[in-house]
């Protein structure tokens, strides 16, 4: 076998293996999906399900990085927009928090059992970068434009608000927020860090 027919046949059985893998979880839960109901319904061995992921949770640390590429393009498309800064993260921000509670068992498998581990899978922190960047140019556009605070780096900016994000998030998957809850409370939190990039400098001297 030719070697990019090969590669293509690898490339699309792994296709298939997420697609299964993924439908399952939305039908049956995280729990309920097995390795076996898996390569029945993709008609590989389970040896060959092995060749290609360490498990679930590898099917789902690979989706998360497909995923993180369409968001890519979700925030370079509302950085076109003409709106405010403050309006376009808002909208990125209820357009996460409505993804994820419109497709709330697969998300809370995502991030409850993926093998998600950037700090490890280059894969993974590549994917994540192109999203940071993208945030980060919406954020540095505002900065140029005197919209937000320029005495801080746009990077440090956008990571305060990650880091309150990925704890509300968590604590959503965990079952401590709501599904109605998501979308205010990470809209609370973006609404406290633009407070502070809108502040100046003056405002945190004593």
């Amino acid at each position: 076998m030719a070697a990019g027919l090969r590669e293509r046949k690898k490339a699309r059985i792994r296709d298939q293996i997420v697609e299964t893998t993924i439908d399952l979880i939305r039908e049956r839960g995280y729990s309920a999906t097995t390795v076996d109901e898996i390569t029945r319904r993709v008609e590989i061995t389970t040896p060959t399900f092995y060749n290609y992921f360490a498990g679930k949770e590898g099917v789902l640390g690979h989706y998360y990085v497909q995923h993180l590429g369409s968001w890519t393009t979700i925030v370079d498309e509302q950085m076109d927009s003409n709106e405010p800064a403050a309006s376009k993260l808002s909208a990125l921000v209820s357009n996460m928090a409505k993804g994820i509670c419109g497709d709330a068992e697969l998300w809370r498998a995502i991030i409850l059992h993926g093998d998600i581990n950037p700090a490890i899978n280059v894969s993974q922190r590549e994917a994540e970068r192109e999203v940071e960047g993208s945030m980060q140019s919406i954020v540095e556009d505002a900065q140029r434009g005197g919209e937000f605070r320029s005495d801080y780096p746009a990077d440090l900016l956008q990571a305060v608000y990650d880091g309150a994000c990925y704890s509300i998030i968590y604590g959503w998957a965990a079952g401590e927020v709501s599904d109605d809850e998501l979308e205010l409370a990470l809209l609370a939190a973006l609404d406290v860090c633009l407070t502070g990039m809108n502040a100046k400098c003056s405002d945190r001297k004593s």
